[in-house]
């Protein structure tokens, strides 16, 4: 059967036949270009389009033009890649494979080759060493998570780590194992109390036969599940704050503002951290962030006991000792979690006055429904 139909009359005039119709429909599905419709059925563009327009395919049409000229895109953009991704190898091919040999992270590649962490990534996926490149990373961070936990050790029995658990921590785990508290309020308990890590919770739990109640926040075991959430919900609390000495600095929680005032109440010298410490997150992609407070030469972390273990938290803090371990200027000093001198309402209200607390009005009403 010849598919080619003969140009006859005006193209306004031309008009295709059920069959040819089925077959431009088939075409179109098969995701066919104007310019390969051109070549099958005989006729022009414009012919084409028209006919096109007038049986409702231009819609479909149109997405096909686009998906094959985005296929076509990311064809050229892939082959321009990968001659990227040659010249690269051919320059560090040997560098890079030493580099993740030796538990290099993906920053240290993007360094060596001067180019950004995603094309990095992409090159090691394309020469197989992303896989080993993420074990690696495990590993070095592993590594220096466990250097400290033996320095931890050398500092004495007494660090929480390490020292056994006191006749009050078990009786404390007890008595709220009885009462029927979920786990993880027992274990962010213990540790603002205690200073246990959630690993040596569970370490005391398994030293009795009583359980606590694990609890899934997921579906309707949530608490917010079917309800609509709060006014203030997407709103941290933030201002200023000014120090005793006069100083003003930015405060971007409750709990910072409390820390803030329990160091100054106790005339304990400290300052906003100013480090960029490097880390990777759980992707591979190289991040920076800045610690929240230097006290004295220590570098502390103010985060609620329930935040501490997450994994994000985790891989900043391992940074963090790595970088204070490298040090000469400052040291690692964990996180901050409660204070010794809280302030009430008549405290807020009397600071606040005095213009030591500088706050918007309903930023003012938030913090006040934290107290």
């Amino acid at each position: 059967m010849n598919h080619k139909y003969e140009k006859t009359g005006m193209p306004n005039k031309i008009k295709f036949t059920e069959n040819q119709l089925s077959e431009l429909e088939e075409k179109i599905e098969q995701g066919h270009s104007y310019k390969t419709l051109q070549e099958y059925f005989g006729q022009s563009y414009k012919v084409l389009r028209r006919i096109i327009e007038e049986n409702g395919l231009k819609e479909k049409m149109n997405k096909n033009v686009r998906q094959i000229k985005t296929e076509t895109a990311q064809k050229n953009q892939k082959s321009k890649a990968v001659e990227r991704y040659k010249s690269v190898r051919q320059k560090y091919g040997d560098e890079i494979e030493e580099l993740i040999e030796e538990g290099g992270l993906l920053k240290d590649v993007s360094d060596l080759i001067g180019k950004s962490n995603s094309f990095s990534k992409a090159y090691l996926e394309y020469v197989g060493l992303d896989e080993k490149r993420k074990e690696n990373s495990e590993r070095v961070l592993k590594k220096k998570a466990t250097e400290q936990a033996l320095k931890n050790l050398r500092e004495g029995e007494n660090h929480p780590s390490y020292r056994e658990f006191t006749e009050k921590e078990k009786s404390y785990y007890i008595d709220k194992v009885n009462r029927g508290w979920h786990k993880w309020k027992i274990f962010r308990n213990m540790y603002s109390k205690f200073g246990l890590s959630e690993n040596k919770c569970q370490e005391l739990a398994s030293q009795f036969d009583k359980k606590p109640v694990s609890y899934s926040f997921e579906g309707e075991n949530n608490p917010m599940y079917g309800k609509s959430p709060p006014k203030k919900s997407g709103f941290g609390i933030h201002g200023h704050y000014k120090k005793s000495n006069g100083n003003v600095i930015y405060f971007r929680s409750s709990l910072e503002l409390k820390v803030f005032y329990d160091l100054d109440k106790r005339n304990i010298e400290y300052s906003l951290c100013n480090l960029r410490i490097d880390y990777e997150d759980s992707n591979g992609n190289s991040r920076t962030y800045v610690p929240d407070v230097v006290v004295q030469n220590s570098v502390y972390e103010i985060k609620p006991a329930s935040l501490i273990d997450h994994e994000q938290n985790v891989r900043k803090k391992n940074a963090l000792i790595y970088f204070c371990e490298e040090s000469s200027t400052h040291e690692y000093g964990g996180y901050i979690s409660e204070v010794r001198n809280e302030f009430g309402l008549e405290e807020l209200e009397r600071l606040r006055k005095k213009k030591r607390i500088l706050i918007e009005d309903k930023q003012y009403k938030r913090l006040k429904n934290n107290l």
